[in-house]
């Protein structure tokens, strides 16, 4: 299922030469997706149905349970994930910036500030990281959209690199037994871009074109630098 991927198939990539064995490593971030997106679509609809500061009480609940699992708060790491925890509150701290992104002060100083509490956090208080650094780059990912003018590429072959490089990793290993780290990765590159883009055509630039089917549910959005 989504939740639970099973990243080895019998009888595939089995060989020495592969570091690992699995079909596909770069999907062990699907089930939490899964996750994240059926918590933003509640979300969503609580939002629509006036409670405007859902995503406030979230940023909040969260940053207590994720700082909690991170201080393996009575053995919490042995039921739930500290990473997909803590990924949980950076995506739900976006989503926050995102909807108010309005009435967050974007200057130089309040950047800084964040960078030092992080730098503070890392080394004198570890277990805040948690805390400082998502808020951090949420805030820079702003500074960046907002206060700089980026390209805005029409084509955006990103999340297709990121899927389909390890699968064309494994299959070339596969194919061409021992192989250098350098020719391997050149033709990892010249493999994956020309599949990225065919992805991009066929499947992500069509899923985007129904966005605007569903402005009316939250309202249409300034349109980001670059995006």
């Amino acid at each position: 299922s989504g939740i639970y991927i099973r990243h080895i198939l019998p009888g595939l990539f089995k060989s020495a030469q592969h570091f690992d064995h699995g079909v596909n490593g770069s999907l062990w971030s699907i089930s939490l997706e899964i996750k994240l997106y059926l918590t933003l679509i509640i979300a969503g609809l609580l939002y629509k149905r006036g409670i405007k500061n859902i995503f406030i009480i979230l940023v909040i609940l969260t940053l207590i349970f994720t700082f909690l699992v991170n201080c393996n708060f009575e053995n919490w790491q042995n039921y739930f994930d500290a990473l997909h925890t803590k990924l949980f509150l950076v995506f739900i701290i976006g989503n926050l910036c995102f909807l108010y992104y309005k009435m967050i002060p974007l200057n130089i100083l309040l950047l800084l500030t964040a960078c030092l509490a992080w730098v503070l956090t890392l080394y004198f208080c570890e277990p805040l990281v948690v805390v400082t650094e998502p808020v951090l780059f949420a805030y820079l990912t702003l500074f960046c959209c907002y206060t700089k003018k980026t390209i805005a590429l029409k084509t955006d072959i990103s999340y297709g690199i990121y899927i389909y490089a390890f699968l064309i990793t494994q299959i070339l290993i596969e194919l061409a037994g021992k192989i250098s780290p350098v020719k391997l990765t050149a033709l990892v590159v010249l493999c994956t871009i020309p599949v990225s883009y065919l992805s991009w055509i066929l499947i992500e630039k069509r899923a985007l074109a129904q966005k605007k089917n569903y402005d009316h549910l939250f309202g249409k959005k300034e349109k980001i630098s670059g995006i």
